[in-house]
């Protein structure tokens, strides 16, 4: 096995750091494995993760665990990864893993997994708590400002959450997910302006990143451009198949914006079918249940309840505790200078006999 810190040691003196190697030492703690391969593979994996290239990151950490079962840098990069891609379930599977090895971690790395474990679970105060912990040590640590970010906006503490955000982007400038976590946080914070601005920066480094595009269509939304919305949202359909799922979604939250309830149930239908087919049933799952919402607002009772039984079989045990990120839209829309014509005028201002239905609506989602 390979004492990484200590082999480590004599290089950065090479270097030119004047870092005691006993302090050195110290501040790492115990972080052993089985080879220099196994590091190289997790170092390429995180530069994988931050160029948004999720698929090959998730690769790349499977490998180092593969050569190194006892790695637990390698499953919560796994974790990260699965849970980036959508398989919220995998994800909370590899955290676990990683866990079991925190005597393999030095206190560093400790604070990380222990927070992107609050992360999987869906406690976020905890997950802040750790973050804070770590990057008041660590102030320029990337991975740390980044999810502290997250777990303040999933609190709903924008300003809190903007703040971290940027002090992300200022340590990592050129990194895509960086200028998309700010443009999201500033458009959900009602700056449309800066969350397109930080999107369009994000699409410039890699515009194959859908939530790029999310994040755009977003911000135009937020500022009344709905046809350019809609224009973003098509080119999202052409990125991949991820992208074009949630194109469906998001055109189907500016459909109810607009009161064509009609075409939103089309492309919520649409969409949900399609995603079965690519055996993507979560994704599936999110749009039987806002098909649900939807038909509810129509006063559709009948189907709404249809809605939620074609749901169910698709839905894993387990969810994010607070739901997910997007569905930014309908927030975007909310904050919009063109709130006055919130909600449409189409959408029936009385709820004759629907409490019950909305009660099963609301507790089928938690």
């Amino acid at each position: 096995m390979l004492a990484v810190p200590k082999l480590v040691a004599p290089i950065r003196k090479a270097l030119g750091d004047t870092t005691p190697e006993s302090v050195q030492l110290a501040a790492s703690g115990p972080f052993t494995v089985a080879s220099l391969e196994v590091v190289h593979l997790y170092n390429v994996g995180m530069e994988q993760q931050f160029a948004g290239k999720t698929e090959e990151a998730f690769k790349s950490f499977s490998k180092a665990a593969e050569l190194d079962p006892n790695f637990a840098r390698a499953y919560s990069g796994m974790a990260a990864t699965a849970a980036g891609l959508g398989r919220q379930a995998d994800g909370e599977k590899y955290i676990k893993l990683a866990m079991e090895h925190l005597d393999r971690m030095t206190e560093r790395e400790r604070y990380h997994s222990r927070a992107l474990f609050y992360i999987m679970m869906g406690e976020y105060p905890k997950c802040v708590e750790e973050y804070s912990s770590l990057v008041s040590q660590y102030p320029a640590d990337r991975v740390g400002q980044y999810n502290l970010a997250f777990c303040y906006g999933q609190l709903r503490n924008i300003p809190k959450a903007v703040e971290a955000a940027r002090r992300s982007v200022e340590i990592l400038p050129n990194a895509a997910f960086q200028r998309l976590n700010l443009s999201f946080l500033s458009s959900l914070g009602g700056d449309f302006q800066n969350g397109e601005r930080e999107a369009r920066a994000g699409l410039q480094i890699n515009p194959s990143l859908v939530v790029g595009y999310l994040n755009l269509a977003e911000a135009q939304m937020g500022q009344g451009r709905m046809s350019e919305a809609v224009e973003t949202y098509h080119q999202l359909e052409k990125v991949s198949g991820k992208g074009a799922s949630m194109a469906a979604t998001g055109l189907a939250d500016l459909a109810v914006y607009e009161g064509r309830f009609t075409d939103a149930v089309r492309l919520l239908e649409q969409g949900a079918h399609a995603d079965l087919a690519a055996k993507n049933s979560e994704s599936a799952a999110d749009k039987f249940a806002a098909l649900a919402h939807t038909q509810l607002s129509m006063q559709h009772e009948v189907q709404c309840m249809q809605s939620l039984t074609r749901r169910r079989p698709w839905t894993t045990a387990k969810r994010y505790k607070s739901g997910s990120w997007r569905g930014g839209s309908l927030r975007s829309l909310e904050k919009s200078p063109k709130r006055k014509n919130w909600p449409p005028a189409s959408v029936p201002s009385r709820e004759p006999n629907l409490k019950p239905t909305a009660k099963l609506l609301k507790e089928s989602l938690l």
